[in-house]
């Protein structure tokens, strides 16, 4: 359903954090019968609850702009913003359905680390991550080959491209029985929680 937001609080107050605003615009698509509001309330304040500063976004001006900073995330990447409330909220909703699921997606770089920290020691979802070797930055090989996590599980693949691992992921998500069997979905940048929470 498309939402009026011209009412909301925050348009006529300001000043609201990041946060809040998360806190208001979210119960709007999610209803109490999906996830009681205290519990949506839990799960956002815990999905930003790492990032480096409780602006979440800071705004700081830039000459005559106004620049949102999007990298004070656990691993740096804006993608943070958004996948460490989608992976909470998967995992809520595997939860109360006591089902297990493993996340599958291939990686350029910024997704993966996203991914992983968002995932990293659920309860009801595993994570492979395929990202192409020697084509990620430094850094972002790093956040993900180094974690010791027993939900995370992290290949590079040697002499790829990251048209690669998309073609891995693709082939997995073809074979209908296989990601039924294993209960096997898709963690990404392409979702409505994304939208909902970075637009």
């Amino acid at each position: 359903a498309v939402v009026d937001l011209s009412q909301l609080a925050l348009w006529k107050s300001g000043g609201l954090s990041y946060v809040d605003v998360c806190k208001q615009i979210l119960p709007m698509y999610i209803t109490e019968e999906e996830i009681p509001l205290g519990m949506l309330q839990e799960l956002i304040d815990s999905s930003f609850s790492s990032f480096h500063t409780p602006e979440v976004i800071p705004i700081k001006q830039l000459g005559d702009l106004m620049v949102a900073e999007m990298w004070h995330g656990p691993t740096g990447a804006f993608k943070d913003i958004a996948l460490g409330l989608v992976a909470k909220l998967v995992n809520y909703f595997l939860g109360e359905r006591d089902e297990h699921a493993t996340v599958i997606l291939a990686t350029s770089g910024d997704t993966g680390p996203a991914a992983i920290h968002g995932v990293l020691g659920s309860n009801n979802m595993d994570v492979i991550v395929l990202y192409p070797k020697g084509r990620v930055s430094h850094t972002q090989e790093l956040q993900m080959s180094t974690v010791d996590a027993d939900n995370v599980t992290v290949y590079g693949l040697e002499d790829a491209i990251s048209d690669d691992g998309d073609n891995v992921v693709k082939n997995i998500f073809t074979d209908v029985e296989f990601s039924h069997f294993h209960n096997v979905i898709m963690l990404n940048s392409i979702n409505v929680g994304r939208i909902l929470v970075q637009a």
